[in-house]
């Protein structure tokens, strides 16, 4: 049931295959939880206030929800949507460096849904939301962890839809997850070239999303002596100061320099998102939008 001004039934229907599996993800066996769009029809010339779910026809008003609307205008360009933390996440190191690469490329703000953190990260999340930097969602452990990865397709479609009219684009990574452009300074610049190539080249003008293909990082060697690190030191100068910083806090866009083979498209895929075309989004990669939009495959160049 949808709620004005006056309370209005209107029926909705979920996003469910004929063999009443979600089309939106995973389902792990023999779960009762799983995540599932539902769509309702909203009269012309009206402004529902809250939603409630109740079983048809059993009279029974289920919990209120107030609807969130879009902005009227975008207020930032790239907008970063983390997993789930859970189980007392509390790589603070790693987290920190997420946040401050992505806010070098660009991120304006970003969001964390929050099942349970240890007691650094929670103080950092802290530190960044007294900034103005960071939204901290609680996520129930349950039904989450009946879930696939603790609901992990859920807080992705919630947060993009909380963006949808506010920003631009919506990076949807893990804290140990980094988009590296390799020819460009940052996210905007990349993907401003990537529109001009894509209208240039395949004369596709409505891109809503762009997909980049994965590949580990690892550090096979912790040597001072070792060659790429001698060479790393001398393209970018870093000092011995620097250095031990590096070290010390295991700084692993620094330490983690040998990268593997790419994986093939789709296998371990990110995406960053234009929120108002995408209507089913993806851990690695969008699902379906909602009009004639196309999805840009982003190669390693």
């Amino acid at each position: 049931m949808i709620g004005g001004p006056t309370d209005e039934r209107v029926e909705g229907h979920s996003s469910r295959d004929s063999n009443r599996q979600p089309l939106t993800g995973h389902r792990i066996p023999d779960s009762p939880s799983c995540g599932v769009s539902l769509e309702c029809p909203v009269p012309k010339d009206t402004t529902p206030k809250y939603v409630r779910f109740s079983l048809l026809g059993s009279g029974t008003k289920g919990h209120q929800f107030t609807l969130l609307y879009p902005a009227g205008e975008k207020v930032r360009e790239f907008t970063v949507c983390y997993a789930m933390l859970f189980n007392r996440y509390n790589h603070h190191a790693m987290l920190l460096q997420s946040i401050t690469f992505n806010r070098l490329m660009g991120a304006g703000h970003m969001y964390i849904y929050n099942q349970s953190v240890g007691p650094m990260v929670d103080a950092m999340l802290r530190h960044y939301t007294d900034r103005g930097l960071l939204t901290v969602l609680p996520m129930p452990k349950r039904p989450a962890n009946k879930a696939w990865y603790h609901g992990q397709e859920i807080t992705i479609q919630d947060c993009i839809y909380r963006n949808r009219n506010t920003s631009q684009f919506v990076v949807v990574v893990d804290p140990d997850e980094f988009i590296v452009p390799l020819q460009h300074k940052s996210w905007g610049e990349l993907l401003s070239d990537v529109l001009h190539r894509e209208a240039k080249q395949n004369h596709v003008h409505n891109v809503g999303s762009f997909t980049f293909i994965h590949a580990f990082l690892c550090d096979r060697s912790q040597k001072h002596d070792d060659p790429h690190w001698t060479q790393l030191k001398q393209n970018v100068s870093i000092t011995e100061e620097e250095e031990d910083f590096i070290r010390r806090n295991k700084v692993i866009l620094f330490l983690e320099k040998h990268r593997q083979k790419f994986h093939s498209y789709p296998r371990r895929s990110k995406t960053i998102y234009r929120p108002e075309f995408v209507r089913e989004p993806g851990i690695h990669y969008p699902r379906s939008f909602w009009s004639n939009q196309s999805q840009a495959v982003v190669d390693n160049g």
